[in-house]
């Protein structure tokens, strides 16, 4: 997927239609509504971003299921976000809410972008 806009991204898995990256988007990013054939998940590391007109920030967690119209996304301020793209079922879904929960992400590992 291209990003465009300024948006940087670094390749963190890549196999057999799983991927995860880290998403690095400028100040004043916009990208138009879109799908995918998987699931994606979106943990916010750093930064914020508006998506469907919702602010989430840091620490916030969203998830898109396969198919699933979703945007435009927007960030004024700029953000880092692990994206995740896989093929989910119910009980993975909740594992990850799960997690987010139990370990809120407050801080994050310095990842030079491409």
């Amino acid at each position: 997927m291209e990003y465009g806009s300024g948006a940087k991204k670094k390749t963190l898995r890549d196999e057999n239609g799983k991927k995860t990256i880290l998403l690095k988007l400028p100040e004043n990013f916009y990208m138009a509504d879109h799908t995918h054939v998987n699931t994606e998940q979106h943990f916010i590391l750093k930064g914020e971003y508006k998506s469907e007109g919702k602010l989430y920030h840091a620490g916030d967690y969203q998830i898109f299921n396969s198919h699933e119209n979703h945007g435009p996304l927007e960030s004024e301020k700029g953000a880092l976000v692990l994206v995740v793209w896989a093929s989910m079922t119910s009980h993975n879904v909740l594992k990850s809410v799960r997690w987010m929960q139990l370990f809120p992400i407050r801080s994050i590992v310095k990842v030079k972008m491409n």
